[in-house]
């Protein structure tokens, strides 16, 4: 077998929530570079509408669709949407995120219901969501997007690190309960990676310099790691964490 060809997901229909911006972009357009076809969704239709542009003039098929994943009502219309435009579902890769950054003492209950309803709940009825149509798959992937924080957060992230561990351990839960149906669930942890997050706004050199390369990876930099476990180059591997960080976790 060549091992390249592991990589090719020529005709595979993939999700991608979060899809409009910084890594969501990246992997939406790294996804049907590789051959997928690609839904991206998100809050924002200007970004949507550019990732699906760049994706049809390389060649690709995409589709837009305007969604908040915190929204169970809107995950299901998901689903619904991808299986009208492309007839089945391969690829899940659930990257929104809502950060909620705080200090534990200023924490509201309406930072920690947000957070939970897009970093935990929404992706975890997203999964259930599509289960039936993955099932129906013999590539079916799910790539959970979770972060190092969950190892080394530090203050201001009590809710993004609760929130992805939460993330993580359903994963696990899913690989045990899913695998047999021929369903593979991995977690993919990127960071630092750029951003446009203004709670890192001048920090950069202190995020830069805890690398052990003292850089910040690129956004395209996520490609690789996420072609790999939604391909079936990593078809033995589930309940896992790809961990891309440059050394910054233990």
């Amino acid at each position: 077998m060549d091992p390249l060809a592991s990589f090719d997901l020529t005709g595979r229909v993939a999700i991608v929530t979060g899809g409009g911006r910084g890594l969501g972009r990246a992997m939406s357009v790294g996804l049907a570079a590789a051959g997928a076809k690609v839904v991206a969704t998100g809050r924002t239709e200007a970004d949507l509408r550019s990732v699906v542009t760049e994706i049809e003039s390389a060649g690709g098929a995409a589709l837009a669709v305007v969604a908040d994943i915190g929204d169970l009502d809107d995950g299901a219309r998901i689903i619904a949407a991808t299986v009208e435009r492309f007839g089945g579902i391969d690829i899940l890769v659930n990257n929104a995120v809502e950060a909620g950054f705080s200090m534990v003492a200023q924490l509201t209950s309406e930072l920690w219901d947000r957070a939970y309803a897009v970093n935990v709940k929404g992706p975890v009825f997203l999964c259930n969501a599509a289960l039936p149509y993955l099932e129906r798959s013999a590539h079916a992937a799910i790539v959970n997007v979770v972060s190092p924080a969950m190892w080394i957060g530090g203050p201001n992230m009590a809710l993004y690190r609760a929130t992805k561990s939460a993330l993580w351990g359903m994963s696990v839960v899913m690989s045990k309960e899913w695998g047999p149906k021929g369903v593979r669930v991995n977690g993919l942890a990127p960071g630092p990676f750029e951003t446009t997050n203004s709670a890192r706004q001048g920090r950069e050199d202190a995020v830069r310099n805890a690398t052990l390369f003292k850089r910040i990876a690129t956004f395209e930099e996520i490609v690789p790691p996420l072609l790999y476990l939604v391909s079936d180059a990593s078809r033995f591997m589930t309940g896992s964490i790809l961990t891309i960080d440059g050394g910054v976790s233990p």
